[in-house]
């Protein structure tokens, strides 16, 4: 367990590194690269988590549309294009599940796609591309967002190794951890969780 997600720690950071080190257009090509497929990955995982326990959603077209806005943003950033791409494609897509409502045999059915999907795009395009704002600040003159963004991928990577770390070490001591929630995640424990934030302030 641990090594598998060592290996995926570094992969991700090579990849999170080639577009935060790499300067310029060809910078940006990478970081709009990984951008689009995490876009289509986060709305596709808790589409999938939400379908599991029976709440359906229009999947494909949220990705599509998330991957627009995240696209959009970086487009009208470089570009000084002065409109709000969150908002615009946002209505898109909700006139889209509205029609998908009014078209259909099942409009209840429908309808509580339509909630989903608008839940899910919430959720997953709005905080992300966040992100993408910070990233885009100061961007070809002082990169200072480019940073902002690198700091936090580096806290929360460490935080988590760190977490896993201390929380499996101690976890081997006669009286074991001190679980925080075991109904809801066995394995999380305070001491994990402590070793863990005081590697991401290290």
């Amino acid at each position: 367990m641990f090594r598998s997600r060592l290996i995926s720690s570094i992969i991700l950071l090579i990849a999170f590194l080639s577009a935060f080190l790499l300067k310029g257009y060809f910078g940006l090509l990478v970081f709009l690269v990984i951008g689009t497929i995490l876009s289509i990955l986060c709305v596709r995982e808790l589409s999938s988590a939400l379908k599991n326990i029976g709440y359906c959603s229009f999947a494909n077209v949220t990705e599509i549309f998330a991957a627009i806005v995240f696209i959009g943003i970086i487009l009208t950033e470089i570009s000084s294009i002065n409109f709000n791409v969150v908002l615009l494609v946002g209505g898109m897509f909700g006139i889209y599940c509205w029609i998908k409502v009014l078209l259909s045999k099942n409009n209840k059915e429908s309808l509580i796609m339509a909630i989903t999907s608008s839940s899910v795009f919430i959720l997953t395009v709005i905080p992300l591309n966040c992100l993408t704002l910070i990233y885009m600040k100061g961007y070809f003159e002082s990169y200072v967002g480019v940073n902002l963004v690198l700091l936090l991928i580096l806290v929360t990577k460490f935080g988590d190794i760190g977490a896993y770390s201390v929380g499996t070490l101690m976890s081997k001591r006669d009286s074991g951890n001190h679980k925080i929630v075991p109904s809801i995640s066995p394995k999380k424990s305070w001491e994990g969780t402590i070793g863990g934030a005081i590697i991401s302030i290290i």
